[in-house]
C-alpha cells in the first residue's frame, strides 16, 4: 500500500505539471469556440456542436485538474450529487463506442436514486472509466449493463457496471488497481484508469467490489454512503 501510494503521488505530481502545459491549447480551443459561437450561434445545429466542443474542452481541463487527487486529498464539495444525472451523462459520453451492432450498452435506471455527497464531475470521471473499461473487455461483441439503486440494509447507493467480456483471472484481481498496470495492448491503455477510479470512490467514502470469472463476465459494483446528506 505504501508503494502504491508513492506511485500514485508521483503520477499526481506529473499530472500537475502536464496540466500546466495542456491548459494553454485547451484555453485556445475554448476561446475560439466561444468566438465561433458568437458569430454562428443562430444556426441551431452549429450552436449545438460548438457547445459540445466547449463542454468537452472544459471537462478535459477538469480531468487534468482532478488528477491531482492522486497526490493529495482534496476536500469533496459539500454538495449533493445526482447519481441519475451522472449516469445519464456517462452513458451519453460512451455511446459512440457502441456504434457497432454487436455491442449493446443497456441503461435503465430507476426513476429516482438517492443523492450522495460528492463532486459530480469526479463521479462522471469515475463511471466513464468503468464503462469504457467494460466495453474494452468485450471480445468484439457483447453487452454492458449500467444499473443503480439503493441498498437499504447498508444505507448506500449502489451502481453496478456489468459486462459479458473476457473476465479477470484470479491472479490479476489484486493488481488491477495498481497504477500503470494494464492488460490492454501497447498504446491502448495507460494503466491509470482503475487507479483513479478506485481513488475517487475512496474520496467519497465508498468502496468498490469486483465479481468476475476467468471464463467471462465482470461486475464492478460501487457503493457510496448516504452519511448526513439529508441533514443540510
Amino acid at each position: 500500500r505504501m508503494l502504491q501510494a508513492e506511485k500514485l503521488g508521483a503520477v499526481g505530481r506529473f499530472a500537475t505539471g502536464l496540466a500546466h502545459e495542456i491548459n494553454s491549447p485547451l484555453t485556445g480551443i475554448l476561446n475560439y469556440s466561444d468566438l465561433l459561437l458568437k458569430e454562428n450561434g443562430e444556426d441551431p445545429r452549429v450552436r449545438e456542436d460548438l457547445e459540445n466542443i466547449i463542454e468537452q474542452a472544459v471537462r478535459c481541463k477538469d480531468i487534468f485538474t482532478r488528477l491531482s487527487i492522486l497526490s493529495q486529498q482534496p476536500l469533496i464539495a459539500s454538495s449533493l450529487a445526482d447519481i441519475k444525472n451522472v449516469l445519464d451523462i456517462c452513458v451519453e459520453n460512451c455511446a459512440h463506442l457502441t456504434l457497432s451492432e454487436s455491442v449493446t450498452l443497456i441503461h435503465d435506471p430507476p426513476e429516482a436514486i438517492h443523492r450522495v455527497r460528492g463532486h459530480e464531475n469526479l463521479l462522471i470521471q469515475l463511471f466513464d472509466i468503468l464503462i469504457v473499461n467494460a466495453i474494452d473487455s468485450l471480445p468484439g461483441s457483447g453487452r454492458v449493463t449500467v444499473s443503480a439503486g439503493f441498498d437499504a440494509d447498508r444505507q448506500m447507493v449502489f451502481i453496478e457496471i456489468e459486462d459479458t467480456g473476457c473476465g479477470i483471472p484470479n491472479e490479476l484481481k489484486t493488481r488491477i488497481f495498481e497504477p500503470f498496470f494494464t492488460t490492454k495492448p501497447a498504446g491502448k491503455g495507460s494503466g491509470l484508469g482503475l487507479s483513479i477510479a478506485h481513488e475517487i470512490v475512496s474520496l467519497h467514502g465508498g468502496h468498490m467490489e469486483i465479481e468476475s470469472s476467468p471464463s467471462g463476465g465482470t461486475i464492478f459494483a460501487v457503493r457510496l454512503p448516504l452519511e448526513s446528506i439529508e441533514n443540510d
